[in-house]
């Protein structure tokens, strides 16, 4: 009778035990690695507080939103962001904005997309600056 429980208990353990493909929340939606790697990607990092402020970190999440919606209403393109926490000692001191844009957009068209999503970004990051202590 041990014997069957430690093989049911064996399989179950087994069974349990999968890969996992890391999700990564994108604008939304929560993505694979993979499901991303054909599109194209740009990035850049921006500072922020040095320790933990909820309100600031929602303001600026708002920006990055506001960027984006902005961006999206002039191309009209298939094109996401993902936030990327890349802080040392607390993970939201510096964040990864990146720009997604999909492999079937033109390289020329990705790179312009990208470029005015971080523009308008760093416009309303500029004004949040005064705020960063």
């Amino acid at each position: 009778m041990k014997n069957i429980f430690y093989i049911i208990f064996s399989l179950l353990i087994l069974n349990g035990c999968k890969t996992i493909e890391k999700p990564l929340y994108i604008h939304g939606s929560y993505k694979t690695e993979k499901s991303i790697s054909s599109n194209q990607v740009n990035s850049k990092v921006y500072k922020l507080k040095k320790y933990q402020d909820y309100e600031f970190e929602e303001k600026f999440r708002s920006i990055v939103e506001s960027s984006y919606i902005k961006t999206q209403s002039k191309y009209n393109s298939n094109f996401l962001y993902k936030i990327n926490p890349q802080g040392a000692v607390y993970s939201f001191s510096d964040v990864e904005i990146v720009c997604i844009v999909s492999s079937k957009v033109f390289q020329s068209v990705a790179s312009e997309i990208c470029n005015d999503f971080f523009k308008n970004l760093d416009m309303e990051y500029e004004k949040m600056k005064g705020e960063i202590k």
